[in-house]
């Protein structure tokens, strides 16, 4: 038996970690889902949060799928969200985590929203059935704001002051201020109704300080509906609706990555990670927001993000990017979680692969070429042994070649030169092995 280290950037020996951890709750579970706003207009942009654990978890999507994927038919909706559900309770340690994803706007009614997982457990990534359900009710009138008649003819007073004045400097004609004036009227329009649908983003960063609040902090403890006060004096500030993190679930940092960005605190990803955006309710001021958050001492920074727009509408006929055909698919890496192993661990580690050997000049694997010069491989030859030689002379090498002669066992087996060793008939296994991981 051959064992050969393998150096790689996302750990798999963390499967074994997670087995080895103390056996959490085998309770499935996935929360309803909640809405913000929780009554939104219609039109109005609706974002939810749901939060799973222990035989649920979401998780990256296979390629070709969104994370999540929004379905309507009538007064149903099916959120559908790439993850897994777990039916050994041996397996079931998926730490309780909460997503916050744009759903977008529907129409005035009442919904059912249903909670949907797409199942990474097969080739096929099933939808599985609903599995949590909460009422949503869209409300069809927006919020708006009139502007009053006595505005107009404020206005009006005021331009006719300014044609007056012109007309005396610049020596304008009568009939020339007279048209002039009786177009200003027809210009402004009666008391108008400003419909706010968009709600408004602030982005803001946390200092990280032992004595402040940490992202976790702030996002578990905003409830603007149960009373208390907010994590942060100045999320009191004009009615902010909700908090979301900037690096959504299950994308935050976990595990040895996490501890590597908290020991390196300026490093653009570290401060990402402390990054929260709050949405406040339409037609807030938010001048005043980023003011309030800039005068609290533990935040660093606070901005309203800069909005922009494409030259391209995305999905444009005839712009849409080409998409690769006949990519085969890694299902494998959802049925054996290794995401979750991923966003535990992340960083590097050294993976041990206890295997028949492996092609050591593959092009793929190789690390070095004969000169010494990197050529991108993980396979680490200075680190492998071949230990399946028990019973036989020099049982102990560090020649891992899948290829290498092995000695005789039986006088019946055939040499290949007659020296009691032969080539091994059965190769191939170990490379394919060492090439996934």
């Amino acid at each position: 038996m051959k064992t050969a280290h393998v150096r790689i950037r996302r750990a798999l020996t963390t499967v074994l970690v997670l087995l080895m951890l103390p056996f959490a709750s085998a309770s499935a579970f996935v929360d309803p889902p909640t809405f913000s706003p929780a009554q939104p207009y219609a039109g109005q942009p609706v974002d939810m949060s749901v939060r799973a654990g222990y035989c649920h978890g979401f998780a990256y999507p296979p390629a070709g799928y969104p994370f999540v994927e929004v379905q309507r038919n009538g007064d149903i909706i099916d959120i559908i969200i790439t993850g897994s559900e777990r039916t050994d309770p041996l397996f079931c340690m998926i730490q309780p985590h909460t997503i916050t994803e744009n759903i977008g706007g529907f129409p005035e009614g009442s919904y059912i929203v249903r909670i949907r997982i797409r199942s990474m457990s097969s080739p096929s990534y099933p939808v599985l059935p609903p599995i949590s359900q909460a009422n949503l009710q869209v409300r069809g009138t927006p919020p708006s704001v009139t502007v009053s008649a006595t505005s107009n003819i404020l206005l009006l007073i005021l331009i006719g002051i300014i044609i007056g004045v012109t007309a005396l400097r610049e020596r304008i004609s009568a009939k020339l201020l007279l048209s002039v004036f009786l177009v200003a009227p027809i210009t402004i329009s009666p008391p108008a109704h400003a419909q706010f649908i968009e709600n408004t983003l602030v982005i803001f960063e946390l200092v990280r300080s032992e004595q402040g609040p940490s992202p976790e902090g702030v996002i578990n403890g905003f409830d603007p509906s149960g009373g208390l006060p907010p994590p942060l004096g100045a999320l009191s500030v004009e009615n902010p609706q909700s908090v979301q993190y900037f690096i959504p679930h299950p994308f935050r940092a976990k595990g040895d990555f996490k501890a590597y960005l908290d020991a390196n605190r300026e490093l653009p990803r570290a401060r990402l990670e402390q990054m929260i955006v709050v949405r406040y309710p339409p037609g807030a001021d938010t001048e005043a927001a980023v003011s309030a958050l800039l005068a609290d001492d533990f935040v660093r920074h606070a901005k309203v993000p800069i909005k922009v727009e494409l030259s391209l509408r995305p999905g444009a006929p005839g712009k849409t990017p080409p998409t690769t055909q006949g990519v085969a698919t890694q299902y494998w890496i959802g049925a054996m979680s290794f995401p979750a192993a991923w966003a535990r661990a992340g960083g590097w580690a050294r993976v041990g692969v206890l295997d028949n050997g492996l092609h050591t000049d593959h092009s793929d694997l190789r690390a070095q070429d004969a000169n010494g010069s990197l050529t991108g491989g993980n396979f680490l030859s200075s680190a492998s042994l071949d230990i399946g030689r028990h019973g036989f002379p020099n049982p102990i090498d560090f020649n891992v070649d899948e290829m290498e002669p092995v000695p005789v066992t039986s006088a019946s087996q055939v040499c290949d030169s007659g020296n009691g060793f032969m080539i091994p008939a059965y190769a191939g296994h170990g490379t394919h092995v060492h090439g996934l991981t």
